[in-house]
């Protein structure tokens, strides 16, 4: 009997065991990374006019990095200063003028005490010689001349008596008018000041100790406020990464925690690391500097073993 194909028996498949990847050690280039970096914002919205840091230079906290000149600010600055020096040249002048009207006032006074005294002797004498010339007991010419000395003597005294109460006045007003210019100058000192005060605002300061992986801005470029990240320094430069990017037959065989080797250019030796994360086809290592050589920028190899 024949028997027919759906009676015929179906060959069992072969299942053949994938067969691992091979042990297989690679090694891939990338830069030295700092693990953590800070970024420096521009202080105020102007011109750059002056760079103190470049890349790659060692930076410490409160170091001058960077001058931008805001001409609102530069402006309001001179305006202020200009108005100050003012206000204190008029307090000088003031001082100056009340020190004149003092010595004028006393001046006044000690020639109006003077005539007065001639006068007080001037009037005795008239009485004297006008009790005489009534009784016909002295010459017309001698009254005469007592007489008029007395009169001379009594103007003069009430004139330096106003010339006295005049200059003492103007010392008064003087000094009013002194006490006003002082407050107004010390005010303007201050808003001088305040104003120098801003345009230490242009002024761009490290805000850590590091060093500058990165300038956002050319020299004579206009920049904002708002630029978060005119410097980017680089931190705690003992904890560092290497980033890399293998193949993606590779990637797939790197796990985090495995154990790396890094050659750093011009530094002794090679430094044990640690994957960190594998993320989107990368790979970060960590690791510690072996020394203060070592910094953000130098180039690197790192060795892994794919098991």
């Amino acid at each position: 009997m024949v028997r027919t194909n759906s009676e015929r028996k179906k060959p069992v498949p072969v299942v053949v065991p994938a067969t691992p990847p091979a042990p297989v050690d690679i090694t891939l280039e990338a830069p030295v990374q700092a693990r953590k970096v800070v970024n420096i914002p521009a202080s105020t919205d102007g011109l750059i006019t002056r760079f103190q840091a470049d890349v790659g230079e060692d930076v410490f906290e409160g170091e001058l990095l960077a001058q931008i000149k805001n001409a609102k600010v530069d402006n309001a600055a001179q305006n202020a200063e200009s108005e100050a020096t003012q206000a204190q040249a008029k307090a000088a002048d003031l001082e100056n003028a009340l020190i004149g009207a003092r010595l004028e006032a006393s001046r006044s006074r000690s020639d109006e005490t003077r005539v007065k005294s001639e006068l007080e002797r001037a009037q005795r004498l008239y009485i004297q010689q006008k009790a005489l010339i009534d009784q016909g007991a002295t010459p017309r010419l001698t009254f005469e001349k007592a007489e008029k000395d007395y009169n001379t003597y009594k103007a003069d005294a009430e004139n330096l008596e106003r010339t006295a109460a005049a200059a003492e006045e103007r010392v008064t007003s003087l000094t009013a008018e002194l006490e006003s210019a002082r407050k107004l100058a010390e005010s303007q000192a201050q808003k001088s000041d305040e104003a120098k005060a801003d345009l230490g605002a242009g002024e761009v300061r490290s805000t850590v100790d590091g060093v500058v992986l990165a300038r956002n801005a050319q020299l004579g470029a206009m920049v904002s406020h708002e630029l978060a990240d005119l410097f980017q320094i680089a931190v705690e430069l003992n904890n560092l990464q290497v980033t890399v990017t293998p193949s993606a037959a590779v990637v797939t065989r790197i796990k985090p925690g495995q154990p790396a080797t890094i050659e750093i250019a011009d530094a002794p030796g090679a430094v044990a690391g640690t994957v960190r994360e594998v993320q989107g086809g990368q790979v970060v290592i960590d690791f510690t500097s072996p020394g203060a050589t070592v910094k953000p920028g130098k180039p690197a190899k790192v060795k892994l073993h794919l098991s």
